[in-house]
């Protein structure tokens, strides 16, 4: 299984409305391999990054909105600038262009939320 990305609106029952949709299962949307939820997104040296939203990813789905978006996409950019120091601390069988692969996703999912006119987007990663 993979971890998915999109972004999304609630609709008026509160239910998340995918704003990609139509590209379920490709590129895109992928957030990485299920396996990476545990081994890389919450593992102790991204948390040691400050990154406590992307890691809490080991604990269960993400759904970023309002102030969250902004948390995640520091996160984001945070592990993107420092993928060359924590992949190799970690027991990755996964390379870091794959995962650099799909932070961007989020980044991508992240910015399509926030250009939404409704100003109450989020990004789902799950």
């Amino acid at each position: 299984m993979s971890l998915v990305v999109y972004p999304y609106i609630r609709d008026r029952e509160g239910k998340p409305v995918d704003l990609w949709p139509g590209e379920a299962g490709t590129g895109r949307t992928l957030a990485g391999f299920e396996a990476l939820r545990k081994e890389f997104y919450g593992s102790e040296e991204v948390a040691r990054v400050g990154c406590r939203l992307l890691n809490s990813l080991k604990e269960g789905d993400i759904f970023a909105e309002k102030e969250d978006l902004d948390v995640l996409q520091q996160e984001v950019e945070t592990v993107l600038a420092k993928l060359d120091e924590i992949v190799p601390r970690l027991d990755l069988k996964t390379p870091a262009d794959y995962i650099s692969e799909r932070l961007h996703n989020i980044a991508e999912a992240i910015k399509t939320a926030k250009q939404h006119p409704s100003g109450k987007a989020g990004v789902a990663i799950s």
